[in-house]
């Protein structure tokens, strides 16, 4: 365009593509990426730029504008500074500060500010800064286009902003900020109306959910250590969320020594159990042992109850102290019989790790994976070991937790 080996073609004011094609094959006949739909996109970019135009008369023709001579002689004289054997190396290309200065002269000023109107709209003077335009398209529509931007300020453009994480305060704050004339009453009352209706419904995000009956019995559950991982927040007095899924959850809680049970989703506030006396006909059943097998049989049932004494419900603290205790040295597992608020048995395997304070911590291996429990040894009814040592028989005094 801006000339060449044809004169014809440098001195018309728009080139048509095919001649323009035809001149650099003819400049640069080893350019491999030179191409109809190259060209195409560089014309579209440099276009877009405000380099180029094309007159109407002849759309498929480009021309050079004003900024379009200036940037090529700019080019054309940093590429000369820049040149190598090869051609010219593109990181010594510089084009001054002469170039930027003009285009930022000749641009109209951004606007940071808006005139807002009471008849909810937000007038801009001129082109908008891209992180003002940002902001007030968050909360508003815009309506008009042009040498200035007009925004409309609706009921469901500022609820679509609140819904986003967005508060009222938020919104009017901005406002304050940006707006030459302040907030009119009318879009005061406007952002307050969308944030009482939209605030009666929340929705957060939760993997499970805690629920308790008394508030009381939530606040434990958010300062124990033990329950740090699961990202507990309360959101009313007796109802916390999680960060973590339901089986991580209950098994944090189990670790704890909480005694645990399910929530029907949906279904209101859990109604109390109510005993019921089966009076229903028991089943009986017997068992017949061969007379030759006799013996051998009843010399398993003494064995196992043996076997089964340290684990009687009359094993003292102490006696589970020493059991635990000498666990703990030998780093071996034991067998504990816990007792949960609501009364129930359940026995676990565990190898303590440390007991201090009245409590024991450990851990505990259940369905392939270790897990740290603490639990309280006023709660452990019985204890045995589960790995006894070499040469010492099941059931010997390592493995009884006898009465104090």
């Amino acid at each position: 365009m801006t000339g060449g080996a044809d004169a014809e073609v440098s001195d018309a004011w728009a080139v048509p593509v095919d001649a323009l094609l035809a001149q650099l094959r003819w400049e640069r006949p080893l350019a491999a990426a030179l191409s109809p739909g190259t060209l195409a996109q560089v014309l579209r970019e440099a276009q877009a730029f405000g380099l180029v135009c094309s007159p109407l008369t002849a759309p498929h023709a480009y021309g050079l504008t004003g900024f379009g001579r200036l940037a090529a002689r700019a080019l054309v004289t940093a590429m000369r500074a820049a040149a190598t054997s090869a051609g010219y190396d593109p990181a010594l290309v510089e084009l001054g500060s002469e170039l930027p200065a003009r285009v930022d002269a000749a641009l109209p000023e951004l606007q940071t500010t808006v005139l807002v109107q009471s008849d909810l709209t937000a007038v801009a003077a001129g082109p908008v800064a891209p992180r003002l335009h940002a902001q007030l398209d968050d909360i508003a529509l815009i309506e008009a286009r042009g040498q200035g931007t007009v925004y409309r300020f609706t009921g469901d453009s500022v609820s679509r902003a609140l819904r986003r994480g967005r508060s009222a305060a938020d919104v009017l704050a901005f406002i304050e900020q940006v707006s030459s004339t302040g907030v009119p009453q009318p879009l005061r009352f406007l952002v307050e109306e969308a944030a009482a209706k939209l605030h009666r419904v929340q929705v957060a995000p939760a993997r499970a959910v805690v629920v308790v009956d008394r508030p009381d019995d939530l606040g434990p559950l958010l300062a124990d250590p033990l329950l740090a991982g699961a990202g507990l927040e309360r959101i009313a007095p007796t109802v916390a969320l999680a960060k973590v899924s339901q089986d991580r959850l209950t098994t944090l809680l189990e670790a704890s020594g909480q005694p645990i049970g399910s929530h029907s989703a949906g279904a209101g506030p859990r109604p109390r159990a109510v005993r019921r006396r089966n009076s229903g006909a028991v089943a009986r059943s017997s068992l017949r042992i061969p007379a030759d097998e006799r013996p051998a049989f009843i010399v398993g049932l003494l064995r196992g109850r043996t076997a089964a004494a340290p684990v009687q419900a009359g094993a003292s603290p102490l006696s589970v102290l020493d059991v635990l205790r000498e666990a703990q040295a030998a780093g071996r597992a034991v067998e504990v019989t816990v007792v949960g608020a609501d009364g129930a048995r359940r026995r676990l395997a565990l190898r303590p790790t440390q007991i201090t304070g009245g409590r024991v911590r450990g851990v505990r291996q259940a369905g392939g994976r270790a897990t740290e429990i603490a639990l309280a040894v006023s709660r452990i009814a019985a204890a045995a070991p589960l790995d006894p040592p070499a040469g010492e028989p099941d059931g010997g005094p390592a493995a009884e937790a006898g009465p104090a």
